[in-house]
């Protein structure tokens, strides 16, 4: 208890908040606690120590390699998915308080597989979203100064060109905190961060979730199409072209995973219940097989 009191204070002081975690309740998903403050206000807060054995941070988990799903066949790579980036447990962080620079897609004869956000060296660079360091070291490819981090929902952000490392491979960071100091390190030609997201390793243009203009997220749920993984797939040529660009959230699936619950799948989807067992013809005291796909939507 008091290490999860620790790493709540913690987190509370890095979000700006001023009252001190004095308690946490558990809650029907073991996953999410809610937490007291000394002014008697409170919010729900994830707690790594049960996301820890989560498949998702275990399965093609690979902290020297940079793109550690590389011998994923192509089958296990179910598209369309809806990814949810934001709940009652979990927030967002622009990586850096800076304008878009260089956009995604093919550069030079090269694919840059991100965007590039300009800014002075040593300038804080923030985690995106709650998760788990995977990568923290200097990479000769032309990332230079490199960290990755790997989310509750699958995806995986990169942050590239750093000049010095503020977390290291395992931790558990949140939304806000600061995991680096931006530079301009490996293939670079000037101060800035080199921001991907990638699912499976696959990388997407990253303004398909992150509006850099006005500093926020497009949506709280993002739907992934197989088309989006195409080099040219930016989001800027898609609203040039006329193309939907709504998330898709007429179907989706989560594959349940060792620890999970229909509650806890049913928080993680903003849904109930009662709904997931319609969908899928269960009833509420099933027991759940890891590896079975649910329809949650």
């Amino acid at each position: 208890m008091r290490r999860l009191l620790s790493l709540l204070l913690l987190t509370a002081v890095a979000q700006g908040l001023a009252a001190q975690a004095v308690d946490t309740l558990d809650t029907a998903d073991s996953a999410v606690k809610i937490v007291l403050f000394a002014d008697h206000t409170w919010r729900y807060i994830s707690d790594p120590s049960v996301h820890a054995s989560d498949d998702i941070f275990t399965e093609y988990w690979d902290t020297v390699s940079v793109h550690s799903y590389r011998a994923l066949p192509d089958s296990l790579l179910h598209l369309p998915v809806t990814l949810t980036l934001v709940d009652t447990a979990s927030t967002f962080s622009m990586p850096c308080d800076a304008p878009l620079g260089s956009p995604y897609g093919p550069r030079r004869r090269r694919m840059h597989a991100g965007v590039d956000l300009p800014f002075p060296t040593g300038t804080p660079v923030r985690a995106a979203f709650d998760g788990q360091v995977r990568y923290a070291s200097y990479n000769s490819g032309g990332y230079g100064f490199l960290v990755v981090i790997r989310h509750l929902n699958g995806l995986e952000t990169y942050y590239g060109h750093l000049s010095r490392f503020k977390c290291n491979v395992g931790d558990w960071v949140r939304a806000g905190d600061v995991i680096a100091l931006g530079g301009s390190t490996g293939r670079s030609t000037g101060p800035h961060l080199h921001f991907e997201t990638r699912y499976m390793s696959q990388p997407f243009d990253p303004c398909w979730i992150f509006d850099f203009d006005k500093k926020q997220l497009r949506e709280e749920q993002f739907c992934l199409k197989k088309e989006y993984l195409n080099r040219g797939a930016a989001y800027r040529h898609y609203v040039k072209t006329g193309n939907a660009v709504a998330p898709e959230m007429a179907v989706a699936y989560h594959t349940v995973r060792k620890g999970d619950s229909l509650s806890r799948i049913a928080a993680k989807y903003h849904t109930s219940v009662r709904a997931l067992c319609r969908l899928n013809g269960i009833r509420e005291t099933t027991v759940l097989q890891v590896g079975k796909r649910l329809k949650v939507r």
